[in-house]
């Protein structure tokens, strides 16, 4: 569960799916499992997961549940736009270059 804060000030919890929640906890604990990707470039020493923001972690959430971008934007009180840049962050952080591979990192990963 996330705590959000919407544009009106109100606050939410928002859950996210077991697979996301396992994601989370391996990226919290900095184990690495098979087949997810290792972040490229130099920089941050961090694993891809561990250095997601929460909210990333709640646009992840929706894409890997086939959410589009407007629906996602809906769901948690953003603008697409928003929603568009968490999504091509969390991508670089994870080291894919499209929805597919960042689902199939969520399926090695879990």
């Amino acid at each position: 569960m996330f705590e959000h804060v919407d544009r009106r000030g109100r606050v939410s919890l928002l859950p996210l799916s077991r697979e996301t929640q396992k994601l989370f906890a391996v990226g919290i604990l900095g184990s690495r499992p098979a087949g997810l990707p290792a972040k490229p470039g130099a920089g941050d020493s961090g694993e891809p997961a561990q250095s997601l923001t929460a909210r990333e972690w709640q646009v992840f959430d929706l894409v890997i549940a086939g959410l589009a971008n407007k629906q996602i934007a809906f769901e948690l009180s953003i603008s697409p736009r928003t929603v568009e840049l968490h999504r091509a962050r969390l991508m670089q952080k994870m080291g894919v270059r499209n929805t597919a591979s960042l689902i199939r990192a969520a399926l090695f990963a879990a």
